[in-house]
């Protein structure tokens, strides 16, 4: 090996050690607890780590959910095919890659919401899925207001709501569209129902 391919080498070792927690996913990218959305922490993480992680935001958008008494929110949206951001409805209708939301009062992220296949959970299930192929890997199928799978636990909630067009002999014909996650400590009204 030369010299100069060897240099290159130590390079790029050293330069992906260096990449810490950053995604090479601009929006960003990795795994969706209850708890996390890559190495972002609910309730803990800032506007500056979400910039940090998912890139510059290609549209921040300042905003409040229908709901009494719950917080205004600063939303960070990537891969959103138009300049209007994540839409005038709370979630990203118009197809936003990713969505991060912020708590207007504390200033952590409390919410995320994002289409990309980038994103996955521990089971390995990711936005686009076969929604039968997400099922078996969950252990369970579409339900509740959402037609969703997910996690609710007492600390947050990640919604996985399915695009079924029908339900024949409890198989679904449609996929996963997207990941919805909110921390139950500080919400913003993104999962209320």
């Amino acid at each position: 090996m030369t010299r100069l391919a060897a240099l290159a080498a130590v390079v790029l070792v050293v330069a992906s050690a260096c990449g810490g927690s950053r995604s090479a996913v601009h929006g960003g990218s990795g795994v969706v607890t209850t708890g996390r959305v890559g190495s972002l922490r609910l309730g803990v993480s800032t506007e500056a780590d979400v910039v940090s992680f998912a890139g510059r935001p290609g549209v921040i958008v300042a905003g409040k959910t229908p709901w009494p008494r719950v917080p205004g929110y600063r939303a960070l949206a990537y891969g959103c095919p138009s300049a209007r951001g994540p839409g005038s409805v709370f979630f990203s209708p118009t197809g936003c890659r990713a969505v991060y939301y912020m708590n207007t009062n504390t200033k952590r992220l409390v919410a995320f919401y994002t289409e990309s296949p980038y994103f996955r959970t521990t089971d390995g299930i990711h936005p686009g899925m076969s929604q039968n192929d997400a099922d078996r890997r969950a252990h369970q199928t579409p339900h509740g207001p959402w037609f969703a799978i997910g996690d609710w636990t007492k600390s947050a909630d990640l919604i996985l709501p399915s695009s079924c067009g029908r339900v024949i002999s409890g198989r679904c014909d449609g996929k996963v569209k997207a990941f919805m996650l909110e921390g139950n400590y500080h919400p913003i009204g993104l999962t209320f129902t």
